[in-house]
């Protein structure tokens, strides 16, 4: 049986073990490895199959391999049902947790604008967990016809609500979110010239400065910076960041956090590349180099050969570090 798609790296598998029994992370990270186009271990397959919780399981299928493939020919019980009719309202009424996200997903697609109303009409009588799980369907053909309600969900009373609400604003073009961060990165992070010098002044903002938004839960800089897609970066600061980050500007380097978080948020390869290329000039020959698997999936397929390339040939590079790399690409 020939795989058609790479293994996740093993420090994943030890990730997954460490999150089985909290289901939004689990579901979280399942979904993070069908995006990078990568599948499960074998071993760990029939263990998510066989798991009680219905999300869990619907989440493996689509990562399980050819292995999961012929698991579930093996065993009906884990087959994916039939998709449910987005015309009979029945399951929304009456199925299960599960069975509602995967109604509303089929809606979704159907229906943009009639999934997002039926959300809204129901959403107080929701628990937290369902609110967090049905507005991550919107991400599914997300317009700026669901922004109205997108703003309302940000002032949710769940903590993980808002997060969601606002992370669908975050990937909603010229939102009200993007453009309000790209004003207050811009009042803080200014590019001006001196002589024949380009120059870089950075200021921290203040996390009451988010405000109508909520205040950021981590260093203001890493969650202001992955809120701005890199390709408006030179409009907002007036300047070419991406040269400066490129050329070692040691102002920006509180903000690497951030360069990193938006070169995945907004899958920029140009960034993934000189975030990579910055990493191995700072340590140099002397120190083993940093795989960062989340960065080098955002590569072209050209710069992630130029990047294993370079890793094969550092003197400090390990085999796990080179397994773990060339792990990372759907096409190695």
């Amino acid at each position: 049986m020939t795989e058609r798609l790479p293994v996740v790296p093993d420090v994943v598998k030890q990730v997954l073990s460490r999150v089985s029994n909290q289901k939004l992370i689990l579901l979280e990270a399942l979904t993070l490895i069908h995006q990078a186009r990568l599948r499960l271990p074998p071993e760990v397959v029939p263990g998510l199959l066989d798991d009680t919780r219905d999300e869990v399981v619907a989440a493996t299928r689509s990562v399980s391999g050819q292995i999961g493939q012929l698991l579930m020919t093996k065993n009906p019980r884990w087959t994916a049902p039939a998709a449910p009719n987005p015309s009979d309202r029945t399951v929304w009424d009456e199925g299960t947790s599960a069975e509602r996200l995967e109604w509303l997903r089929v809606l979704r697609r159907a229906d943009p604008a009639g999934a997002r109303n039926l959300l809204a009409d129901n959403w107080s009588r929701e628990s937290a967990n369902n609110r967090a799980e049905f507005l991550a369907v919107l991400a599914d053909g997300l317009s700026i016809a669901d922004q109205d309600f997108l703003l309302a969900a940000v002032g949710d009373r769940s903590r993980v609500v808002s997060a969601a609400a606002t992370t669908l604003l975050t990937h909603l073009p010229d939102s009200t979110l993007r453009r309000d961060m790209r004003k207050l990165a811009a009042r803080h992070l200014t590019i001006g010239r001196r002589l024949l010098r380009t120059t870089v002044k950075v200021t921290r903002p203040n996390p009451h400065e988010f405000a109508p938004w909520p205040d950021p839960d981590a260093d203001p800089w890493t969650v202001l910076m992955s809120r701005i897609d890199p390709a408006e970066w030179r409009r907002t600061f007036n300047g070419d960041l991406l040269k400066l980050i490129a050329g070692g500007e040691t102002e920006l380097d509180p903000l690497q956090s951030g360069f990193r978080l938006a070169a995945i948020a907004f899958r920029d390869a140009d960034l993934a590349r000189v975030l990579i290329t910055q990493m191995f000039d700072r340590i140099g020959p002397k120190a083993p180099p940093v795989v960062d698997g989340a960065l080098w999936a955002m590569l072209s397929p050209s710069d992630s050969t130029a990047q294993l390339d370079r890793l094969l040939t550092h003197p400090m590079a390990r085999p796990d570090l080179i397994a773990s790399a060339a792990t990372v690409f759907s096409r190695p």
